[in-house]
């Protein structure tokens, strides 16, 4: 009976670990996050402004990078972050993504070894143990990636003769649910609508960081 006892209390521990853990992927309130559980990869993408110029209505300052890492073994995971059409790897910068307690509601915390151009105007990544995000929307895609080309075309089919009149633009962050070579079958949501359909992979910038 002891044995019984303690055996389930280890279970307990065991389980709860893993479920402080997990990160699911999601819309954390503008921090996407997209987990291939079969590679074990965690993709993202952060986009924020502040400020505004009053002469031409633009924002002032802007906070924006791509991240990868990995769900090797147990959190904190370890990320690496650049800005997308970035090939320099001198600006990546590393840093750490952790999931909430199990005991609190979901949410990410993302800390970094130093902030990116611009996000320390608008969200501070490296100074106050980090930033956190509250899951908004869960989501079932695998992957985020970043539209490179000026106009990337849906296409009905991973075929070149089914083009659609729908399409995304450079910078536009896409929820990647499936692949297959040459092309993604992805989703974009922009003011509440969603447009889904293959997507020529050429059209997107790499998921991987910039090589040393």
């Amino acid at each position: 009976m002891l044995l019984r006892s303690i055996g389930l209390v280890l279970f307990l521990l065991v389980n709860v670990g893993q479920l402080q853990a997990q990160v699911a992927s999601g819309d954390y309130e503008g921090l996407l996050i997209g987990i291939d559980p079969a590679k074990g990869t965690i993709t993202g993408y952060y986009e924020n402004y502040t400020g505004l110029d009053e002469a031409s209505g633009q924002p002032l300052f802007s906070c924006i990078f791509y991240l990868r890492g990995s769900m090797k073994g147990a959190a904190p995971y370890k990320i690496q972050t650049w800005f997308p059409a970035d090939k320099t790897p001198d600006n990546l910068i590393a840093g750490e993504l952790t999931p909430a307690p199990v005991e609190v509601p979901v949410s990410l915390k993302i800390k970094l070894d130093q902030e990116h151009g611009g996000c320390w105007n608008v969200q501070h990544f490296a100074k106050t143990g980090g930033a956190d995000f509250p899951l908004n929307v869960p989501g079932k895609w695998l992957a985020i990636r970043v539209v490179s080309a000026r106009k990337a075309p849906f296409y009905a089919e991973a075929d070149d003769g089914k083009k659609r009149k729908a399409y995304v633009v450079r910078g536009n962050p896409i929820k990647v649910y499936k692949s297959k070579p040459g092309w993604v079958f992805a989703e974009y949501t922009a003011e509440g609508k969603t447009t889904s359909g293959w997507i020529k992979e050429i059209d997107l910038f790499s998921a991987d960081p910039p090589a040393r």
